[in-house]
This record gives structure tokens, sequence and C-alpha cells, in this order.
């Protein structure tokens, strides 16, 4: 049972570790689109989470 138990917490400690880089990055590109593009933070943070989750929703926001 314990080898089991061990396998276990490696996939947990691989999904959390997983998880919390894909929210680090979606941060990451949230501040740089932010600083680099003159768009409100509802609007940045939209496109971007859309982006990341490939829902294809889009509220017009265009690179000038």
């Amino acid at each position: 049972m314990l080898p089991s138990l061990i396998n276990f917490k490696s996939f947990i400690l691989r999904g959390l570790v997983i998880s919390a880089m894909a929210i680090f990055f979606t941060f990451l590109d949230i501040f740089i689109l932010h600083l680099t593009d003159d768009q409100p933070c509802l609007a940045v943070l939209f496109e971007v989470v859309s982006v990341f989750g490939t829902v294809a929703l889009s509220i017009g926001v265009q690179v000038r």
C-alpha cells in the first residue's frame, strides 16, 4: 500500500505545480499586456483568460 500512496502524492504534487505555473503565467501575461497596451485591465484579463481557456471569445481588443 505504501508505493501506491507515494505515487498518488506525486500525481497530486505534479497537478499542483502545473496549476501554479498556469496561474503564474496567466497573471504574468496580464501584467505585461496591461503595461504595453493602452487597454482597460478587465479587457486584458478577459482576453488572456479567453485565450488560455481556448474558448475563442473576444471583446475586440486589438494591438495598435
